[in-house]
């Protein structure tokens, strides 16, 4: 996953521990890994046809996570939450993983992973919509400080050296968006009575399946023995970095030191996105897509602060 996921009863921390632990650094480790993931995929998906990599991934990573989950051991969820946690996988680990691979190929990965990474936002203002939360003068104005980061990597995109952009690829990270915004919202009623390494197998499961079954013809017709091992390793740190690995450092670091704090680190991804787009896909950043990944990151941290 490349956003943080909610926060399961087990998670919740007993006290949150001052100063830098190695905790700390293992959230560095996570960021990294996730922010990393949005080039990963978009070389993956070069190599095996777009939804064939991604169900293949989901796949590897959904039955990794069950094991995991079983070998935790502890008390699973009823049969009715277990279906509406699959029934909510659809949404957050089936259609938006088709969203998000596509704006992968047909856009540059700094401009996906910015609009993902804008999640807190809009969750920010369906609360308020809602409700359900209270934002001050200072949320509002983080909010209007990552809405014009977001404008100035999308348009900035555009223009930027190496190509790779399309307003398309922009409108399907949009919809990814959108996608893990709902999903968000209408798990948290089960997600504090659930187990979040439980939650997670449980709604990757539900997310796989429909996956598996729409990517089959293309899963029949991908030329195994063609791929290169780059597009097997980037298969490998899809599914054992971005799903298993990654994940298990946020969990942790929610158990240790608070969601809050844990989901802070969340805003290192799109820098790394950014780096690593031009390191290894020659997605050289312009000085618009600079300034709005600042402007973006700042103003998460004026909102979620």
């Amino acid at each position: 996953m490349t956003t943080a996921a909610p926060v399961g009863r087990s998670a919740l921390p007993v006290a949150v521990r001052p100063g830098l632990t190695w905790t700390d650094a293992s959230l560095v480790l996570m960021a990294t890994i996730w922010g990393a993931n949005f080039a990963a995929m978009k070389l993956g998906a070069q190599q095996f046809p777009p939804l064939a990599f991604n169900a293949s991934r989901l796949l590897i990573g959904t039955v990794l996570m069950l094991l995991v989950a079983v070998a935790r051991g502890g008390r699973w969820p009823g049969r009715r939450t277990t279906l509406r946690l699959m029934l909510l996988g659809v949404l957050g680990n089936g259609l938006y993983q088709v969203f998000f691979v596509e704006a992968i190929l047909r856009t540059r990965v700094a401009s996906v992973a910015i609009m993902l990474a804008s999640t807190p936002i809009w969750l920010a203002l369906v609360g308020q919509l809602m409700g359900t939360e209270h934002l001050t003068r200072r949320a509002w104005s983080g909010i209007a400080l990552s809405l014009v980061g977001i404008l100035l990597v999308v348009m900035g995109g555009a223009t930027a050296s190496g190509g790779g952009h399309t307003w398309t690829g922009d409108l399907f990270a949009l919809a990814g968006v959108a996608c893990w915004s709902a999903y968000t919202v209408l798990l948290r009623p089960l997600a504090v009575a659930t187990d979040a390494v439980k939650l997670h197998a449980i709604t990757l499961v539900g997310g796989t399946v429909p996956l598996l079954l729409l990517a089959m013809p293309e899963l029949a017709r991908t030329q195994w023995g063609a791929v290169s091992l780059g597009g097997w390793g980037a298969l490998a740190y899809g599914a054992l970095g971005a799903i298993i690995v990654a994940y298990l450092l946020w969990y942790r670091g929610v158990r240790v030191l608070g969601p809050t704090r844990t989901a802070m680190y969340g805003n290192l991804q799109p820098i790394v996105a950014l780096v690593v787009g031009a390191l290894l896909l020659g997605e050289v950043p312009s000085v618009a897509q600079g300034v709005g990944c600042g402007c973006t990151v700042a103003g998460l941290l004026l909102t979620r602060t």
